[in-house]
């Protein structure tokens, strides 16, 4: 179920994490941790500490790996497609399409649950009538386990769909060397292709996750970014 709320793009952490608080914490109760993109907001550390004193580990997603965080961004484009359809054609305010989106979205069935979210965490949907709800004949505990079964069977379906012309993800162990690929850093003049393909080496400091490494780097590439996913990584050739 999404739950959207308004702000601007010069919000602050301190600020952020209270409107989290409002609107869904206070709802939903405290989650155990949190992810988002590399935003600036999200990587200050007030952002950690404030989460940290509620109780909920802050994660990042690993740059230029749009996999970690691609459920949370394909939701994101239908929210705005809905956002932007209705302002063209109904002429209202991105407010009032955003509050419309988020009751239009959670009411809709889905492929992938066959549910509509209202269902799965409310057991109802809420009706345009006030005081009226559209209840299902299901236990929510029924529910739950329904749609557990059938996304893990479409994640595995989803997966296995991925992985046929995939290969085998490189290891790397602590003390390891490894070039880091160029294409996605800055170049102060732009793409040039007289620039090397490939910086370092570096040595890992440690594995973060499966397909994900931290790397020691020294200056001037401390203003990198140190964890970086195996793609970006050549194995240094002993």
């Amino acid at each position: 179920m999404v739950i959207l709320f308004p702000c601007v793009k010069t919000i602050t952490s301190e600020v952020l994490v209270q409107l989290l608080d409002e609107n869904i914490f206070k709802r939903r109760g405290i989650p155990t941790d949190n992810i988002s993109d590399r935003g600036k907001v999200f990587l200050s550390s007030t952002w950690s500490k404030r989460l940290s004193a509620l109780g909920v580990k802050a994660k990042n997603s690993t740059a230029y790996h749009p996999q970690t965080d691609g459920e949370s961004e394909r939701t994101i484009q239908t929210i705005l497609g809905y956002i932007r359809a209705r302002m063209m054609t109904q002429g209202v305010t991105w407010l009032d399409a955003l509050n419309d989106a988020a009751k239009s979205y959670n009411s809709m069935i889905h492929s992938a649950t066959s549910y509509a979210p209202y269902e799965i965490v409310l057991g109802y949907i809420p009706s345009n009538e006030f005081g009226k709800y559209i209840y299902i004949d299901e236990p929510i505990s029924i529910i739950h386990q329904k749609v557990r079964i059938k996304l893990e069977k479409q994640r595995n379906t989803m997966a296995k769909f991925a992985n046929r012309k995939r290969l085998e993800t490189p290891g790397y162990n602590p003390g390891d060397f490894a070039y880091l690929s160029t294409r996605n850093l800055f170049q102060p003049n732009g793409p040039n292709k007289t620039f090397r393909r490939f910086e370092g080496p570096f040595c890992v400091e440690s594995c973060v996750t499966p397909v994900a490494f931290r790397l020691i780097m020294p200056e001037p590439y401390t203003v990198l970014n140190k964890i970086n996913t195996s793609g970006n990584l050549k194995r240094r050739s002993s």
